[in-house]
């Protein structure tokens, strides 16, 4: 949990260095003071480059994003919501591009269960810390998602501390799905590889007249020679006895 503060110890705070989850710290006026590993490590920045930056300039909102993306809007008014309110803020669900590091003129598309809470000095705000967690649920979830991040807008901040638990609890399930769609993708990826190998040890038993495990055996060998995945070999296999 973060506590008072003032916003030059975060580059130096080792737990705030160390936490999992994304971390920006941002002072009052929207300059971004201190990142820690996880947010480099997940946005592809150094430190070096995102400090002493404005936010919305090192995470300008993406020119070409689909029509009704309200990502910049809606971590705008957050912020000044935290600011004015002094009290965290949840968008729930958001949308927000970011730049590809290989190529600046080019966003990747990416969405997050982003919170934003005051940082504390000498009893004053003095900046906004962003947590922001990234997730992957299906497209359709996001027009439910964003009417009801229109409601929380909607509330005063005494109200919207009553609807905290609701949106932890939202927060919660988000994370859980976004777990389980990782996971059933892996699963698909690995029984789509597995099927791949299978038809290409058939191809090798067929061709050369050897066992399961013989041909298994020349796959594995084939991939260690040339460094390339053994589902990749597979799969370079069957398509040349496909195009010969």
């Amino acid at each position: 949990m973060i506590g008072p503060a003032d916003l030059t110890r975060w580059r130096h705070d080792e737990e705030f260095r160390e936490d999992p989850v994304p971390l920006l710290v941002l002072d009052r006026d929207l300059v971004i003071r201190a990142v820690n590993r996880a947010h480099e490590q997940v946005m592809g920045f150094p430190e070096a480059a995102l400090v002493s930056r404005d936010a919305f300039d090192a995470y300008p909102a993406n020119p070409g994003a689909e029509e009704g993306d309200d990502g910049r809007r809606s971590m705008e008014a957050s912020f000044e919501r935290v600011l004015r309110h002094r009290h965290p803020h949840h968008l729930v669900l958001q949308r927000y591009d970011i730049p590809d590091v290989a190529s600046p003129d080019r966003f990747l598309p990416r969405t997050w269960l982003p919170v934003n809470a005051p940082v504390w000095a000498a009893g004053e705000v003095a900046g906004i810390v962003v947590r922001a967690e990234e997730v992957r649920v299906p497209d359709e979830t996001h027009q439910v998602l964003r009417a009801f991040r229109e409601v929380l807008r909607e509330q005063g901040a005494g109200e919207e501390d009553l609807l905290t638990p609701v949106v932890q609890a939202v927060v919660w399930a988000l994370r859980s799905w976004g777990e389980t769609l990782r996971e059933a993708e892996q699963l698909r990826e690995a029984l789509t590889s597995r099927a791949t190998i299978d038809q290409a040890k058939g191809i090798l038993m067929g061709r050369h007249g050897v066992t399961a495990e013989a041909a298994f055996a020349e796959l594995v060998r084939l991939s260690n020679d040339s460094n390339v995945r053994l589902a990749e070999v597979a799969s370079a296999l069957i398509y040349q006895v496909q195009h010969p």
